[in-house]
Formats: C-alpha cells, sequence, structure tokens
C-alpha cells in the first residue's frame, strides 16, 4: 500500500511540474508572438517616418503642422527605441526556472511588449493622419 501511495504521489507531482512547464511554455510562445507582430506593424512606421522626415524639409518651422510632425516622429523614434531595448534586456527563462517565477517574469516581458505595440501602432496612425491632412 506504502508503494502504491508513494507512486500516485510522485505521478501527481510530475503533472503539475508538467503542467507548470507548458503554461511557461505557452505564455513565452504568446509573448514571442506578440513581439513577432510588433516588429510587423515597425516596418509601416518606419515608412510613415521617412515620408514625414521628407515633409517635414518643405514645411514651415513656425507652423503647427511642423510641431506635430516633430511631435509624431519623437513618438515614432521612443517606440522604436522601446523595442530595442526590450530587444536586448530579454531572457527568456532557463529550463529550471521555478515556474513561478517564470510566468512573473514573462507576465512582465508581455505587459511591455503590450505596451510597445500600442505605442508603436498609435505612433504610425499618428504619423499617417498627420501625412494624409498634408495632402
Amino acid at each position: 500500500m506504502r508503494f502504491f501511495t508513494t507512486t500516485i504521489i510522485c505521478l501527481l507531482l510530475f503533472a503539475a511540474c508538467n503542467n507548470d512547464r507548458k503554461a511557461v511554455e505557452t505564455l513565452e510562445k504568446a509573448t514571442m508572438d506578440l513581439h513577432d507582430e510588433a516588429m510587423k506593424a515597425m516596418g509601416p512606421m518606419n515608412s510613415t517616418a521617412r515620408s514625414l522626415r521628407e515633409t517635414l524639409k518643405t514645411t514651415d518651422s513656425l507652423s503647427q503642422q511642423y510641431l506635430s510632425i516633430r511631435e509624431a516622429l519623437a513618438k515614432i523614434e521612443h517606440a522604436e527605441s522601446d523595442m530595442m531595448t526590450w530587444m536586448q534586456s530579454y531572457t527568456p527563462p532557463a529550463e529550471d526556472t521555478p515556474a513561478e517565477q517564470a510566468l512573473q517574469y514573462l507576465n512582465d516581458q508581455k505587459s511591455k511588449m503590450e505596451q510597445n505595440f500600442k505605442d508603436i501602432k498609435a505612433a504610425a496612425e499618428q504619423g499617417k493622419n498627420l501625412l494624409e491632412t498634408k495632402k
């Protein structure tokens, strides 16, 4: 009977560890998928920035339009800088990291990436709107 109880306990512990590892892997994949989507959004954002810089060359530096373009470019640069900073500082949790600690870290990283993705989309949208009004 003791062998049976010990075996059941070991199986339950193994299943719990396996579920924790699965949760870590799932959250890590979701974080990286979000990163990949944000990276795709950076291309159009940077294209918008190039167009804004060209427009800036022919815009009166004392006009409100000029200030609005400078503001949009600053937001684009900030969003891009945040992405580069995140990529440099992100380190996937080691295999032996306790699941609770890994999940906490990944939740924090995913939250940062969600904010960065929002910033990228907002900056690109603001820039596009400015280009539309300039036409």
